[in-house]
């Protein structure tokens, strides 16, 4: 269960200005629906965006890096920052260039650029299951006598198949998502990579279809960071499949 009591405030270090944000005693994350590329469907967008935001003075910042912790307080009428726009970050991106910001920037552009395709992949999945459900309700129609009904005789229940993923769409990436993606590994390549970034690493260079090397980057990952979203990219990999997909729970 998430929970917030109050409110933190913060200093900007570009400005000074100050800030408020929720205090969370504990946050609740659905990640059952978590793509290859990071992208949580359940909303939560400061996750998504990795924290990234705009100051009123126009630079940006990352909210959790960044900013300065003050104190905290049961309300206030400081401003909150809020998540940057998509829109926004070509322009974020430019102004960051070999900065620390551009690879922050630069994986969010990435997940905002693939959500057309994830848009396009949830409506064929959707129609899929909705084609799938149609044809099991008329093979099964409900043949219950009126005395199994008026004992309350449960009528027949759908239930997707166990393990049943709807397959991935084709994925052609635009010259800007290439561009961004090409650029985003080069800067983990010259970074001191942990095992989330060797995943982040060899996720993009699957999606670049450079299946090879992404399978190689998976090879240095430790042990303990041997988990799901490794296994769905050494899969997809193998499989020369580029297209981003939900990570199975």
């Amino acid at each position: 269960m998430t929970m917030i009591r109050g409110v933190t405030i913060s200093e900007a270090p570009c400005c000074g200005r100050h800030y408020a944000s929720p205090h969370f005693l504990s946050i609740c994350i659905d990640l059952s629906n978590t793509w290859s590329d990071g992208w949580h469907e359940d909303g939560h967008i400061w996750g998504n965006v990795e924290g990234l935001c705009e100051c009123s003075c126009g630079h940006y910042l990352v909210r959790h890096r960044d900013l300065v912790h003050i104190g905290k307080a049961e309300n206030t009428n400081l401003p909150y920052l809020e998540p940057i726009d998509a829109h926004r970050l070509p322009k974020c991106i430019e102004a960051s260039r070999r900065t620390e910001l551009e690879r922050t920037a630069r994986l969010v552009h990435w997940r905002f650029l693939n959500q057309h395709y994830r848009d396009t992949y949830n409506e064929q999945r959707m129609l899929h299951e909705a084609r799938a459900r149609l044809e099991w309700e008329q093979a099964n129609p409900d043949r219950r006598s009126w005395w199994q009904r008026l004992r309350g005789h449960p009528a027949p229940v759908y239930r997707p198949a166990r393990g049943d993923v709807f397959p991935p769409l084709p994925f052609k990436p635009t010259a800007l998502q290439i561009d961004n993606m090409q650029r985003l590994c080069e800067l983990l390549v010259l970074a001191d990579c942990n095992d989330d970034d060797l995943l982040t690493l060899a996720e993009l260079q699957r999606e670049l279809s450079r299946f090879d090397e992404s399978l190689a980057t998976l090879r240095r990952v430790g042990e303990k960071q041997q988990n799901n979203l490794y296994a769905l990219i050494q899969r997809l990999a193998a499989e020369e499949t580029p297209a981003p997909m939900l990570v199975p729970c």
